[in-house]
């Protein structure tokens, strides 16, 4: 007969037993958690039961800790890898769509790693990270309005706001590469690392809100009040996906933003790389 798995996260027995006190008992409950989780990924709990706060302390940690991996390898691997694929086409516009989208070591390193993670070590399925269209609490008419209108509001505000630098300027290697870039984004961020936090703390608005702010902290461009701002665009992002239970949707408002928006203001890393 197969032994039960030993439950190392209750903070009711370390209290009870009077081993620690309170705080030591977290801290060393979700540290077990964060060893757990990174070595086996999953939890030893019913579908009714509820992660303890020290669970949950663990398993945000063993993201930041995936996340803290994925710019570790990209240290490494975007200086030995970037220059080889920039050379298969130049700063050319067909440069631009390889090298800053569709083979851009950054996003390959970050998929692979919250990939492997999400499908392996966490025991997510195709449907926790929304690869495969969920019970969606919205119908279809629902989700396109609702993405209709987020991408209306949201690229109304951002071109008032950034008015001054409009500059109206057509790149296909940049509109194109949206496609692979975009769909890489949201696969990484808004399915693997949200289906995780979501399978394993069970606190949907907790979740969405870590998941933003990771997909905001990996977009380092944005600095003061413009990383405020990103963080409130994003959100929808990942409502959007909880919502929805398929990554479609946010894809599709990804793509409305990005082509409505990039033709009008170029992003500044278009123009260096272009020379």
């Amino acid at each position: 007969m197969r032994t039960p798995a030993l439950r190392v996260s209750s903070l009711r027995v370390l209290r009870g037993r009077r081993f620690f006190p309170d705080g030591v008992a977290c801290v060393v409950t979700s540290a077990a958690t964060i060893v757990r989780f990174l070595c086996r990924g999953v939890l030893e709990m019913s579908e009714n039961e509820k992660p303890s706060l020290a669970d949950v302390a663990g398993v945000t940690s063993a993201v930041i800790v995936l996340d803290l991996l994925v710019r570790k390898i990209n240290e490494f691997a975007i200086p030995a890898i970037d220059p080889h694929v920039q050379a298969l086409a130049g700063r050319t516009e067909l440069g631009l769509f390889l090298s800053q989208h569709t083979l851009g070591v950054w996003h390959v390193v970050m998929l692979a790693v919250f990939g492997v993670a999400a499908l392996f070590l966490y025991r997510c399925s195709l449907h926790d990270v929304f690869l495969l269209p969920g019970r969606s609490s919205w119908t279809i008419r629902k989700s396109i309005l609702v993405v209709v209108a987020v991408a209306v509001v949201e690229s109304a505000v951002i071109l008032f706001a950034w008015r001054d630098k409009i500059d109206p300027e057509w790149h296909w290697g940049i509109q194109t590469g949206n496609l692979i870039s975009n769909a890489y984004e949201e696969l990484a961020f808004h399915g693997f690392l949200l289906g995780m936090l979501l399978k394993h703390t069970r606190r949907p608005w907790y979740s969405m809100v870590v998941a933003t702010a990771i997909f905001m902290w990996h977009h380092g461009q944005y600095t003061g009040w413009d990383s405020v701002g990103f963080f409130v665009f994003a959100f929808p992002f990942a409502y959007i996906t909880w919502k929805t239970r398929w990554l479609l949707w946010p894809y599709l408002l990804h793509m409305a933003l990005d082509w409505g928006i990039d033709p009008l203001i170029v992003p500044g890393y278009v123009r260096s790389f272009l020379g």
